[in-house]
């Protein structure tokens, strides 16, 4: 028969553990407050589970980590690996904060790591809560050209210098283009551009990616930033596009739209998105849920940050079964 520990008087246990439990002391507060080692304080707390008198029970996170887990299940073979979703909310900026909060502890880097990096809002905010990290001598690269009149928020170059200054990365690369160019010679002629293309290929050789999708809905941000004009959105709509990824327009099936030669994308082709090993996408909200689709059933997501109503919704959609390169 499992006997208790004599070491520990039940009062000291109690104690112990209602001021940890009860009233939110830390096991250094208690260690000062009592008297005690905070190693002792660790030995009681430990002893107080171990005799029942504490009962640690999870409700409402249960539901939450259940979706995260069949979200990724039933996507596995679209390459996600990981999921984090956090509580859907009315307010949308409030909504970008939960998402943009769940970043940092899912951001694994390495020494002398790249990171390609894309734009918008729920990007910029995640970028002010990463820890600097000099020692290990990253490299930031945009991964798409930039939209004339973007906000700080919704502008490559920015989101790159932030993301470069928040990590004390050694060094910042940016595409000194614009992501969408209407007129084909324009484009052909700055696709041709050595520094963009040694940009491009910087971008290619990251071992991480971090982006959003966009939407064509009637807030699209691209329309407001007027990258794309009205016409232009009812056009791609109609040609199947629910939304984008870095400026490349996507089908429901993660398909690229072809652009018919209106619009040139000046941005990491998605093949070599594809092949960098890990490819965060951060995106929740209703107007999302359609290019979060996409972007899984392309297979350019391995972890995604969403809300609960995407989870629900992804869950209530098949995975697709068009090859990746059929999609591309």
């Amino acid at each position: 028969m499992r006997t208790h520990s004599s070491r520990y008087s039940q009062e000291e246990i109690i104690r112990c553990a209602w001021l940890y439990y009860q009233q939110d002391y830390n096991q250094e507060e208690i260690a000062r407050r009592l008297g005690m080692s905070r190693a002792r304080v660790v030995r009681l707390l430990k002893e107080a589970r171990t005799r029942g008198l504490v009962q640690i029970r999870i409700n409402a996170a249960v539901d939450l980590f259940e979706r995260e887990e069949a979200v990724q299940q039933r996507y596995h073979a679209c390459q996600l690996r990981r999921v984090r979703l956090v509580p859907t909310v009315t307010d949308e900026d409030e909504q970008r904060r939960l998402v943009a909060h769940e970043l940092p502890s899912l951001l694994t880097l390495g020494y002398g790591d790249i990171i390609a990096v894309s734009w918008g809002r729920t990007l910029s905010y995640a970028l002010d809560l990463l820890p600097a990290q000099p020692a290990l001598r990253l490299t930031v690269v945009s991964a798409l050209g930039g939209i004339q009149g973007g906000t700080h928020t919704a502008n490559p170059y920015d989101v790159a210098f932030r993301l470069g200054q928040r990590l004390h990365a050694r060094a910042v690369y940016t595409l000194q283009a614009p992501a969408l160019v209407r007129d084909p010679e324009t484009a052909a002629l700055l696709l041709r551009e050595e520094s963009l293309q040694e940009t491009l290929a910087l971008a290619a050789r990251a071992q991480v990616a971090l982006f959003s999708g966009g939407d064509l809905s009637d807030s699209s941000t691209l329309e407001r930033l007027n990258a794309i004009s009205r016409e232009e959105r009812l056009w791609l709509r109609a040609k199947g596009a629910v939304g984008d990824l870095l400026c490349h327009f996507l089908d429901r099936q993660g398909r690229v739209i072809d652009l018919e030669g209106r619009l040139t994308t000046v941005a990491l082709p998605l093949l070599a998105l594809k092949a960098i090993p890990e490819r965060i996408c951060l995106a929740a909200g209703g107007a999302k849920q359609e290019i979060v689709l996409a972007m899984l059933r392309g297979g350019f997501i391995t972890t995604l940050i969403t809300d609960e109503a995407t989870a629900d919704y992804l869950l209530s959609q098949e995975p697709g079964a068009a090859s990746f390169e059929q999609r591309c």
